[in-house]
């Protein structure tokens, strides 16, 4: 029966690519700029089901608005240009949520919608009994992460300096084959386990976004990159299957 063999990897990042967002003419205009690239962004993550923001957002009159009304009010409250740090601070709930396939319980190719890849994978492998192995490779988070490494605070930071944007890899449920860290009977510390069924279902809608994503960063005259892996053995490993375009499957 057909298990699942990937990991979710909460401290470090699988993949990256980076957006570089450059200021324009004048200050309105850069923010602006800014609104409709990250209403982009999410659109083509939304469409995709690969990242979803799930939480309430409130007007200062407790009325109901929507994420990126929300994080204009903040910015012109705050002036300061910091999206996921605004959706995380803003809920007690992990805030996001995607779609994945894996295999069930029956070993069969099943949909799931979650807001805990890690737990999901957890009771989807009960054989797994090690708590030092759910610790490291079941963390409640999803399988990418979209993230702002640097707030921009002042009108003069966010009218002369580039904003970053960077979508990192948190799971290795995106590549056509994964180290084997689940099982614990393990003779050669880095065998790959054939993940290339899971990749076909999951992956082409990942590569999409990358892709539309890339184009709208292009056109708008902006930077987008491949960005080299920290020394790690892991991330190492699965480099020969990222390209600047996505995973290669």
């Amino acid at each position: 029966m057909k298990k699942n063999e990937w990991i979710v990897n909460g401290r470090r990042t699988l993949a990256e690519w980076q957006v570089t967002l450059n200021p324009m003419e004048d200050l309105e205009t850069t923010v602006n700029s800014y609104w409709a690239f990250w209403e982009y962004l999410l659109l083509q993550a939304k469409t995709e089901r690969i990242f979803g923001i799930v939480a309430d957002f409130y007007d200062a009159d407790h009325q109901p608005l929507d994420y990126l009304s929300y994080c204009k009010m903040k910015y012109h409250t705050e002036n300061k240009l910091n999206l996921f740090s605004i959706v995380l601070r803003s809920t007690h709930e992990f805030p996001f949520q995607q779609e994945v396939c894996c295999y069930n319980l029956d070993g069969e190719v099943e949909r799931f919608t979650t807001r805990n890849l890690g737990g999901l994978l957890e009771s989807l492998r009960p054989d797994i009994q090690s708590k030092d192995t759910k610790l490291d490779f079941m963390p409640c988070i999803i399988g990418l992460r979209i993230d702002q490494p640097r707030p921009l605070v002042g009108l003069s930071s966010i009218e002369k300096e580039p904003i970053r944007i960077g979508i990192e890899l948190t799971s290795s449920i995106w590549f056509p084959k994964v180290l084997d860290k689940l099982n614990e009977k393990l003779v050669k510390e880095y065998s790959w386990m054939d993940n290339g069924e899971l990749a076909d279902c999951n992956t082409p809608r990942l590569n999409r976004f990358l892709l539309n994503v890339r184009e709208k960063a292009l056109e708008m005259k902006s930077g987008w990159e491949l960005v080299e892996p920290k020394p790690y053995f892991r991330t190492e490993k699965y480099k020969e299957m990222v390209s600047v375009d996505g995973i290669i499957i």
